[in-house]
């Protein structure tokens, strides 16, 4: 954990601003490899993918003032995933990066997928939910908390009080087991340490929630088949084999209890894997 921390730290110390004389529309045009834009909540400034010296970055420019455009670069070691605002001050940035690790079974690589908070009026930047080891996924935000701009949302695989018997050490097993479960951390955007919110039982495999960061449906194993069941208010609302992957849609009263569940194309949920799926307002599944 320290040597990535360590990279991390000497990836995003304070990064330079492009020059203020410059005109935003020209920057942004001669950007190379500009990609996934994201507005500011105010829609003030916009956070792009870019690449101005050959190699990934971010670049964030004032669209609404012309002040200075800040320029975010991040190390050859680590592939640019994503970047979106979690608030007017901060941007979150998706990273990942394959590290090869020594365990009792020999020498084995994993890819790690970390979520950066980068303060733009600091030019700082802290890994969230540091405090917690080797843990291979903390970037499911799911909620950013309206109301609150110190903190975030994050669903992850946590270890729990039970004993991680032919475990890998800290190190998350790609198959889960009984000393991890899925948890929502609360995380702060300025020192990235954590406080659990809510553990989910061990038979969890992904949830759902709305805005506010509550969890109004979750997918559960079955006990001693293959199943896995859609649960919501206390109900199944549906069964399917857990070989292959499904497409569906929630929706939602304003009390965030689940109704129904109908087929939806482009949203899936596959065995294996570990997903978040946040609710708009309406109760719609979005994303």
């Amino acid at each position: 954990m320290k040597t990535i921390l360590a990279g991390l730290s000497a990836l995003l110390l304070a990064a330079p601003a492009l020059p203020a004389s410059a005109d935003t529309a020209s920057l942004y045009g001669r950007a190379d490899g500009v990609k996934w834009p994201s507005l500011s909540p105010s829609g003030d400034r916009l956070a792009v993918h870019c690449a101005p010296e050959g190699k990934a970055s971010v670049c964030v420019f004032d669209i609404a003032n012309g002040g200075d455009s800040q320029y975010i670069p991040i190390g050859e070691d680590y592939r640019l995933e994503g970047v979106y605002w979690p608030n007017e001050t901060h941007v979150i940035i998706n990273v990942s990066q394959f590290e090869s690790l020594q365990q009792v079974d020999g020498q084995k690589e994993y890819e790690f997928e970390r979520a950066i908070s980068y303060n733009l009026k600091k030019s700082e930047a802290t890994l969230l939910m540091r405090d917690h080891g080797y843990l291979l996924d903390t970037q499911n935000v799911v909620s950013v908390l309206p109301g609150d701009d110190r903190n975030v949302l994050v669903l992850a695989y946590t270890q729990t009080m039970a004993s991680n018997r032919g475990g890998m050490g800290s190190i998350m097993p790609g198959e889960g087991g009984p000393a991890w479960a899925l948890s929502t951390n609360k995380v702060n955007l300025n020192t990235g340490k954590s406080k659990r919110v809510m553990a989910f039982g061990p038979s969890t495999r992904a949830a759902f929630f709305d805005d506010e960061g509550e969890a109004v449906a979750e997918i559960k194993t079955t006990a001693r088949t293959d199943m896995l069941a859609l649960e919501a208010g206390g109900k199944t609302l549906l069964e399917f084999t857990s070989k292959g992957s499904i497409s569906f849609r929630l929706r939602t009263d304003r009390a965030s209890a689940c109704r129904s569940a109908e087929p939806m194309p482009g949203v899936s949920f596959r065995s294996g894997t570990a997903i978040h799926a946040p609710l708009s307002a309406s109760g719609r599944l979005t994303g």
